[in-house]
Parts: C-alpha cells; sequence; structure tokens
C-alpha cells in the first residue's frame, strides 16, 4: 500500500568520504581484513562472477529468513540481462503450498510506478495533460493552505509535491464499490494541505488514489479494467491483476506479525487505494516489468518509461533521493531508482540501475520491518557495494505490544487473585465489611482521575501513527489492540481492586495501606517513563507535538498528585510502623519482672526505642522508592530492546554484574554495620552514666578525664565501623557506575562507528534514556546501606523482643478488694540469690519474720547487708529462690503482693503525674498533706498531675510519701526516706507521721540508719551478710 514515508534503508549508503578521521579509517580498515580473514571463499570471491553473487544472497536470504519473520518470499534477479528467482518459505502454511515464481503477491506501493505509466500514457494519446489541474476533472475538488483555496496539478501528484500530508491515509476506508475512486475524491475536497503545492515532497498515498480517479474519469474505464489493457497485456503479465479475483489459486495467504510471528490476516478491501498499493502479481511478471524499466523489452508503451524515471528536482531530497513518477531516484553512485510497498500484510521492495545493468524483485506475503532494510542491502549488494548485515527488528512494536502486554495481563491475574484474597480475608474475619468515611468520596475523585487517561488512550493511534483508530488497527500489529486492551483491562481491575480494598478494609494496621501505596509507587514509575519516552520522542521529531504534550502534562498530573498522595501516605505509614513496634515493645516491657528489666542494658533499650525503630520505619519509603525505580527501569529496558537489543542486553549485564558486586560489598559491609550497633548501645549507656553521675565524675579531675576518654573510644569505634561500612558501599557504587559509564561509551563510540549497529536518532534515543536512568539505578544503589542499616535494625528490634516473655503468657489483670483487711504481713523461709543455682552469688536469707496491723517495723544494716534486696523481695519485685510472702498468715502470689503496697524506694523516681489514684474529690485533703509535708509553698496538684518536679532530692521524697498517702494501701514501705530530709523534717517523719500511721492501722515497714529513733519501732530486724535477727530486745521503749 502507499504508505512509504521514504525509509533509510531505501537508500544506499556512498563510501566513506575523505572528512571522515585517519583512526575511523584505521579501525575500519582492520575490520576489513578481519572479514576477508574468516568468511568463505564464496563470499570472498561474491564480485568476481555472476552465479557467485547470487549464491551469496541466497545464503544471506537463508541465514536472516527467521530474522525477516516472513511465510514466504520470492526474489527475482536481473544482471546483465540474466535473470535468477530464488523463492522461500510458505504461500500457505496450513498447507504446506511452497512459493515459486509463479506464487502471486500484493505489491503495495509497487502500484504507483503503473499508475504513473498509465497517467503518461493518458499524456501521450492527448486526453490530458500533466498540468492539468484535478479540478478540470473533479470541479469541486479543491485543497485548503492557509485558509487559501489551492489547485493541485496531476504533475503535482506523481512527484507527491500535491501538500497533501502522509497521514491523509487515515481516510482511507474500506470500499469496494465501482465509485470508490470518485467517492474519495468528494470525501477528501477541501482536504488542509500542508505546505503550497509544489514546494515541498511529503509521500502521501492518496495522491496516486486521485490520478486513478482521473484516469478512470479520462479513458471511461475502471482503473483495473485500463490497467490491464494499457500496460499489463501488453507486458505478458498474464498473471497480474488488480485488486481482487476470487478465483486465483496461485494467490499466497496474507500475514501479519503479532506476538512475535506472522500470523493470518485478511486485509480489507480498499478500491479506493487500488491505484496506490494493489495490483497483484508474481515474481515472474515483476521480472517483466523490471525488464521494461532497464531497456530490455520494447513496446509501444517503452517510450513513456524514462519519463517516469525523471526526477523532481526542484524540490530538496530527502534522504538523499528525489522522487520521480512512480519511482525513487537516487543519488548514488549507481544511479540506482528504487520503490517499497507495504501493505497491511504484504510486502515489496524493486530496484534497478541502469548504469550496472541489473536489477532486483523482492515480494513477501509479510508487513515486516527489517524487509526493507534486507531488500536495500541485497540490492546495493547487487550492484556492487559490500552486503551488510541485518540489523533491525522485523517488527519492533509488535514486540513492545506484545512484551507491554503480556505484562499488564500478568498484573490483571495478579489483580483478580489479590480480589479474591480480600473476599477471602473478608469471609475469615481479617478485614472489616463496609465503607468507611470518606469511602464514596475516594471512589468518585479516582473515577474522575480515569477520565483524562481513557482519552489519553483515545488518542494513541492519533498521537503515535497520526491515523486514527481504523487505520491504526488495519496497520497495526494486532499485539496492538490486544495491548490497548490489557491496558484498559487493567484500569477496569486496578479500580475493582481498589473498591474492594475500600469495600473490605484490612484490620491489619501495616496492610491497610500498603496496597494503595505500592500501587501509587508502580504509576510513578510508570508515568517517570512516559516522561523520558516522550521526551525522546519530540527530540527525534516524532510524533504531533501538541499530542505529546498532552501525555507529557497528563503524566506529569498523574505524577506530581499521585506523588504526594504517596508521600503523605508515607509518612503515616511510617509514623504508624514506629508506633506499632513501639507499641509491641512497651507491651512486652511492661510484662516483664523488674528483676528481668534490672539485668537489661538500658542502652541498648534506648538504643532499639529511639534509633533502630525509627530507621524501620523508613522501610516504607524506600519500598516505594525502590518499586518506583524498578517499573521505571524495567518499562525503559523493554522500550531500549526495540531501540537496539544487544545494547539493551549489555546495559542489562552491567546492571546485573552491579548487584552482584553490591551483594558482595553488602553481605562485607553488614558485619560492620553490626558492630557499630553494638558500639551505639555502648555510647547511650555512657551518656545515660553521664547524665546520671555526673555529679560525681565532676569531683575528681581525673576520673572526669577517663571516662570522658572512654566515651571518646567508644565514640571513635562507632565513627570507624561506620565509615568503613560505608566506604564499601562508595566502592560499590563507583565500581558500578564506571562500569555504566564504559558501556555507555561503548554504545556511543563502538555500536555508531566501528560497528554501525544503531543509526544516530537510536543512539541519541538510547544515551538519553540511559542517562535518565541513572537517577533510578542510583535510588536503587543508594537504598541498598540504608536496606542494611534496616536489617541491622530489625535483627535488634527482634533480639530485644525475644528477651521478653511471649504475650500468650500475658498476666490477666488481677482485680483486688482495697478495703479487705490486712491483719499481718510476714514471710516464711525467704530466700534469694544473685546469679543462679550453680554459681556463688550473694545469698540473702532464709528470713522469717510478722509484721501486724498497726505495727512498725524498722530494718537496719551495713552497705551491702541485703537491705534493698529483702525490700524487693517483700514488695514481688523480685521472685524468692525459696520461700513465701503471706498475708494474714496466707501464701500470696509474688505478682500482686504490690497491690497492697506504697513504697518509697530510695531511688524511686517522681513522676509529674499520680497514676491509679482518684483525686477528683480530694482537693482539701491533698492541701492538708502539702501543708502537713512543708510543700504548700513549692507545688500544687492540678486535677492529678504536679505542678513542677524541679525540687531537691528531700521534696522529691516527701512527695512520694504524699503519693503513699494518696494512694492509702494497707501497707507502707519506705527505704532511706529520711535520710535525704533535713533534721526539722526527719523529726516529723519519726515523731508525727509514722505514729500516725500506726495509729491507722497501716502496716510500716522502713529501712532506716537513724539509730536514736529506733525507739518508734515496734519491733527492729538487723541484716548482716544476708542473714537477719529479730534485735527489738535491745532497744526496748
Amino acid at each position: 500500500m502507499g504508505k512509504s514515508p521514504l525509509p533509510t534503508s531505501f537508500v544506499t549508503e556512498t563510501i566513506l568520504n575523505d572528512k571522515e578521521s585517519l583512526m575511523r579509517k584505521f579501525i575500519a580498515l582492520l575490520t576489513f581484513l578481519f572479514i576477508v580473514s574468516t568468511v568463505s571463499v564464496s563470499v570472498g570471491h561474491a564480485g568476481n562472477g555472476e552465479e557467485s553473487k547470487i549464491d551469496v544472497i541466497s545464503n544471506y536470504v537463508e541465514e536472516h529468513f527467521k530474522e525477516l519473520k516472513v511465510q514466504g518470499l520470492s526474489i527475482g534477479i536481473i544482471q546483465n540481462g540474466k535473470v535468477q528467482f530464488l523463492n522461500y518459505g510458505y504461500s500457505d502454511l496450513e498447507k504446506r503450498l511452497e512459493t515459486s515464481e509463479h506464487t502471486n503477491y500484493e505489491i503495495g506501493s509497487l502500484t504507483k510506478s503503473f499508475t504513473a505509466l498509465a497517467i503518461m500514457n493518458l499524456e501521450k494519446e492527448g486526453q490530458l495533460s500533466l498540468q492539468d489541474s484535478v479540478s478540470k476533472y473533479f470541479p469541486d475538488f479543491y485543497g485548503i493552505f492557509n485558509e487559501k483555496k489551492q489547485e493541485i496539478t496531476i504533475e503535482q501528484l506523481l512527484h507527491h509535491t500535491s501538500g497533501i500530508g502522509e497521514d491523509s491515509i487515515k481516510l482511507l476506508r474500506e470500499d469496494a464499490s465501482a465509485k470508490a475512486l470518485p467517492n474519495l475524491v468528494d470525501k477528501i475536497k477541501g482536504i488542509k494541505l500542508e505546505d503550497i503545492p509544489g514546494k515541498q515532497f511529503e509521500y502521501a498515498t492518496i495522491n496516486y488514489d486521485i490520478l486513478g480517479a482521473i484516469i478512470e474519469k479520462v479513458s471511461g474505464k475502471s482503473y483495473e479494467g485500463y490497467i490491464k489493457s494499457s500496460i499489463l497485456t501488453p507486458l505478458q503479465m498474464n498473471n497480474s491483476y488488480v485488486g481482487v479475483e476470487s478465483n486465483d489459486q496461485q494467490l499466497s495467504k496474507g500475514f501479519k506479525i503479532s506476538y512475535f510471528t506472522p500470523r493470518e490476516y485478511q486485509s480489507p478491501i480498499f478500491r479506493n487505494n487500488y491505484p496506490a498499493g494493489y495490483l497483484v502479481s508474481n515474481i515472474e511478471n515483476m521480472i517483466n516489468w523490471l525488464q521494461l524499466q532497464l531497456g530490455d523489452t520494447t513496446t509501444n508503451i517503452s517510450p513513456l518509461v524514462n519519463a517516469t524515471h525523471e526526477a523532481d528536482k526542484t524540490v530538496s531530497s530527502v534522504n538523499n533521493s528525489f522522487y520521480g513518477k512512480g519511482w525513487f531516484v537516487a543519488s548514488n553512485r549507481f544511479d540506482e531508482l528504487y520503490h517499497g510497498g507495504m501493505n497491511p500484510n504484504f510486502s515489496s521492495y524493486i530496484s534497478f540501475s541502469k548504469k550496472s545493468n541489473s536489477g532486483i524483485v523482492i515480494l513477501a506475503n509479510t508487513n515486516s520491518d527489517n524487509f526493507y532494510e534486507m531488500s536495500s542491502n541485497l540490492s546495493s549488494f547487487l550492484y556492487g557495494d559490500e552486503l551488510k548485515p541485518l540489523e533491525k527488528s522485523a517488527s519492533k512494536m509488535d514486540v513492545v505490544y506484545s512484551v507491554f502486554s503480556i505484562i499488564l495481563f500478568s498484573l490483571v491475574a495478579l489483580l483478580i487473585w489479590f480480589c479474591g484474597y480480600i473476599v477471602y480475608g473478608a469471609k475469615i474475619g481479617k478485614r472489616h465489611r463496609g465503607f468507611e468515611k470518606g469511602s464514596m468520596k475516594k471512589l468518585i475523585i479516582n473515577l474522575m482521575l480515569l477520565v483524562p487517561v481513557l482519552y489519553g488512550i483515545y488518542l494513541f493511534p492519533f498521537a503515535f501513527s497520526g491515523v486514527d483508530w481504523y487505520t491504526a488497527v488495519v496497520w497495526s500489529p494486532s499485539s496492538f489492540i490486544i495491548f490497548v486492551g490489557s491496558i484498559l483491562t487493567l484500569l477496569i481491575f486496578m479500580y475493582i481492586t481498589y473498591f474492594m480494598l475500600l469495600l473490605f478494609p484490612s484490620k491489619n494496621t501495616y496492610f491497610k495501606d500498603a496496597p494503595e501505596i505500592l500501587t501509587l509507587g508502580v504509576i510513578a514509575g510508570i508515568c517517570n517513563a512516559v516522561v523520558i519516552f516522550l521526551i525522546t520522542s519530540a527530540l527525534n521529531g516524532t510524533g504531533d507535538l501538541s499530542y505529546t504534550v498532552y501525555y507529557f502534562v497528563l503524566a506529569l498530573i498523574i505524577y506530581i498528585s499521585g506523588r504526594r498522595t504517596l508521600e503523605v501516605k508515607l509518612v503515616d505509614v511510617a509514623q504508624t510502623i514506629i508506633e506499632s513496634i513501639r507499641k509491641k515493645i512497651f507491651d512486652r516491657l511492661f510484662q516483664i519482672s523488674y528483676e528481668k528489666f534490672e539485668k537489661m542494658e538500658s542502652g541498648r533499650i534506648i538504643a532499639t526505642i529511639t534509633d533502630d525503630i525509627n530507621r524501620i520505619g523508613n522501610l516504607a519509603g524506600l519500598a516505594v522508592v525502590i518499586t518506583t525505580s524498578f517499573i521505571t527501569i524495567i518499562s525503559a529496558f523493554i522500550y531500549l530492546g526495540t531501540v537496539s537489543g544487544l545494547g539493551m542486553i549489555i546495559s542489562l549485564l552491567i546492571i546485573v554484574m552491579m548487584a552482584g558486586i553490591y551483594a558482595y560489598f553488602d553481605s562485607k559491609a553488614g558485619k560492620h554495620l553490626n558492630v557499630a550497633r553494638e558500639t551505639q548501645n555502648k555510647f547511650l549507656s555512657k551518656v545515660e552514666g553521664l547524665i546520671y553521675g555526673f555529679k560525681d565524675i565532676s569531683l575528681h579531675r581525673t576520673k572526669k578525664s577517663e571516662y570522658w576518654e572512654e566515651v571518646r573510644k567508644i565514640n571513635s569505634e562507632y565513627k570507624s565501623n561506620n565509615v568503613y561500612a560505608f566506604k564499601m558501599f562508595v566502592n560499590a557504587f563507583m565500581l558500578g557506575e564506571s562500569l555504566f559509564i564504559i558501556v555507555m561509551g561503548f554504545i556511543v563510540f563502538g555500536f555508531s562507528f566501528v560497528f554501525h549497529i544503531i543509526d544516530e536518532h537510536e543512539l541519541t534515543t538510547f544515551i538519553m534514556i540511559l542517562l535518565y536512568l541513572l537517577g533510578p539505578i542510583n535510588g536503587i544503589l543508594n537504598a541498598i546501606p540504608q536496606l542494611a542499616q534496616i536489617r541491622v535494625a530489625i535483627d535488634r528490634v527482634k533480639s530485644l523482643l525475644g528477651q521478653f516473655p511471649d504475650m500468650e503468657h500475658k498476666d490477666k489483670p488481677v482485680i483486688l478488694d482495697y478495703y479487705e483487711e490486712i491483719d499481718s504481713l510476714s514471710s516464711s523461709q525467704l530466700t534469694f540469690t544473685y546469679g543462679n543455682e550453680e554459681t556463688d552469688g550473694f545469698t540473702v536469707g532464709p528470713i522469717d519474720f510478722a509484721v501486724n496491723k498497726g505495727e512498725i517495723l524498722f530494718i537496719i544494716g551495713g552497705n551491702g547487708s541485703g537491705k534493698s534486696t529483702l525490700i524487693k523481695l517483700i514488695t514481688g519485685l523480685y521472685k524468692p529462690l525459696t520461700g513465701s510472702i503471706r498475708i494474714n498468715n496466707k501464701e500470696i502470689d509474688q505478682g500482686i503482693i504490690g497491690e497492697y503496697i506504697s513504697s518509697v524506694f530510695s531511688d524511686s523516681h517522681l513522676f509529674e503525674r499520680f497514676y491509679n489514684t482518684d483525686l477528683s474529690e480530694k482537693k482539701e485533703i491533698i492541701d492538708d498533706y502539702l501543708q502537713l509535708l512543708e510543700l504548700d509553698k513549692k507545688v500544687d496538684v492540678h486535677h492529678d498531675t504536679l505542678s513542677t518536679v524541679s525540687l531537691s532530692t528531700g521534696q522529691k521524697k516527701r512527695l512520694h510519701l504524699l503519693r503513699c498517702y494518696l494512694e492509702d494501701k494497707p501497707i507502707y514501705i519506705f527505704d532511706e526516706l529520711a535520710a535525704d530530709q533535713d533534721p526539722h523534717f526527719r523529726k516529723i517523719f519519726y515523731r508525727e507521721l509514722l505514729p500516725q500511721m500506726k495509729a491507722e492501722g497501716k502496716i510500716v515497714i522502713a529501712v532506716t540508719h537513724d539509730d536514736h529513733y529506733f525507739d518508734v519501732a515496734d519491733k527492729i530486724f538487723k541484716l548482716d551478710m544476708g542473714r537477719m535477727d529479730n534485735i527489738s530486745h535491745q532497744y526496748n521503749k
């Protein structure tokens, strides 16, 4: 068919010119010598004889036949008057009918030369003039340029200088009627022109359809009839005809490449396009036509042939060629004339050189992109050039459509599975049922956002091919329609999935937003890829700029809006992860005993809760960066594969090598990150020691200096391990990036200048996309060190959680009657050992004591005697090795004894708030106690919160005493409470407060060293090396 925009492959390349550099010539010479030394003898002598050239051509076609992806191929060659036929493949694959010189093919745009010769014949007969305007034969016909009517002549139609645009092919519709041609002329009257007629060459199939209508008008015959009687019959092309003959047994089936292979395709009947592309012929008849062009055949129309070979040089050449009448005229050393043809399911090519007295005709039953490259290579070789390798693919766009549609349908299958998973989750109770607040609003907004996307899909053929959907369906690979269908199907199921997620929201906090976040990440990646495709398309001058701008703006809006939503979601998810992990840690933390908690490193707990969890919170953001970058890279590499498969494979191998390098260094760096994390625990412990022990180390310069030296050393170790780890990642990054740059250099200099594998436009596209990919690739590579840190953080969190009891064994809340009468507190054979039973640790006990309601017990003893340990045993903070605590002579569980006790330890922490205490109706009581404790001018209690905790140690202890009063437990235990008090308040504590507690029936146990107040106690027990004796008799009142 007549849509042939003069591809570069139609033009024979010239010999290297004098401007080429010496280095390039040297490399070319080495390459040539290598080829000469390795090729077969037949190729080495290919230029020495006609038969050897035919053999080389035959071997070349056989070698590349699979790459052409055609089902059948016929070649006719004329060399110095000698005719050779070569046939390959099948004309009917189902019946296994092989091609022959008698196999008929649609010859596509080769038909134009027949139409041109028919016009010249009518001019010779005086029935028309090339200077005639189309309006002479069709009065209503005109073109419009800059809103002005323009007349178009027959000669301008012949030379494709009418101003009618190439995209006018979209005006063709299936029409088998007898008036198809005049109907077309009537349809396109007033057509908008691309330029003033006669000013510029632009290949447009419809030019020759108008000529066909004029032939019918002038001759009074149908176009088919006139061609047959005036050209085909005189040339004895008896098996050739125009259009469709249902009884043609020699007509090959037509094929169209779809999903990587040619598949049978029946094209619609376009009688309105017969003059431009629908002559049917075989290779034997086309040799007759070729002989006519070379001057080897003489008929009554022979004198007209040379006139069709005359190029119109009043306009600029395109790709070093001018256009004659149905022929391209190349400006090369062979004086070659050629033309290619392409119908939806056939391909054709013809070339001849009178100077070489040679010509070639190639017909194929498949629409193949690299057919023209092969044909041009063969014709150039026939005339004396080197035989070039086949570089292009048979159907680049089919690869794109096929691969993407397979990927998209895979995603659809994944979404269908996920929808089923959502329903299953709702069925088993893992998901809620029903929309949450705002769900309908989200559905409507997303539905509205689909409108511009669907409109963008509708614009596909207009934007990238300049044709409408009808034309696109006819001419594009069948995979194009499936590709578009896969996009629509994916959009539908994405919306259905989104609907299902809103209808059945997950109960799991982590997974609730995960699908939406990943989807937004995928969309961001696709938009990223689309942007670079559009930029390269615009730079290469392909596609309508207005459509490109629309897609660019659409992709940008989707990217920005989606990215904003994504970032907001990520912040929420990250904080949710942090909150959830902290909650889990604190849930476990509040379940362990004080005894176990006391053994844990405080620095480790602080580092995990503050640093590790925050790092894990970054995981969601990193996942999106990796997903977005990965989708961008995959999309870009699929596109690169259509530009240069070899370049894509080499680039992909480099990416794999970079990943391997990173994996190696990641394993090495991980060890140092673990050490650095351990060092951080030590550092935080030192910081804690500094905060709580600064008073102690400040007394001595040497002590402070030694402590600072330890902190400095640990800080330096932390830095060294981190630097070493990240240095490995830097080395990996630089090595990988260097390899990437080397590959780009190899592609630029090797592919383009040495091996000529890729042309200039493709090279520009390839390099631009590779440069653009540096961002996403770096995004993934930079995420690897962060992932390594997150992995360490996760291990640390798991390790910390592993020290806590399982939540399944979580104690049930104990409900106690706090008004239960407590008459006595006692112990029986109570012992505790530090360490374990197998080691010789310090042991307290066995201890027996009893204290009754309204009694005061003093525990005395030197430092290290076990007083604090005993208090922790009595309060249930430590679990005894043997023995038990009893209330009212009944053994009580160690875990609940504390519920009966209010205590003040020597190191008790003063919280700003009173917990587990109802103060709603105790304002007067609080004021009285504050006055009693002489704190009424220092602090106040608002609701259940202290106005300040910035008090002296003694004042803080008094506030602890206030807490005990307000808690009003039956048992009070004080550990060195009076030690931090001034003598005045110490006297009040012993002489007023303790007797008052006794009078109220409290059981009071106090650890003290104030021997001149021992008379206050009812009982005095002394501890020494873990053993306790009753020495009350020594201090009888």
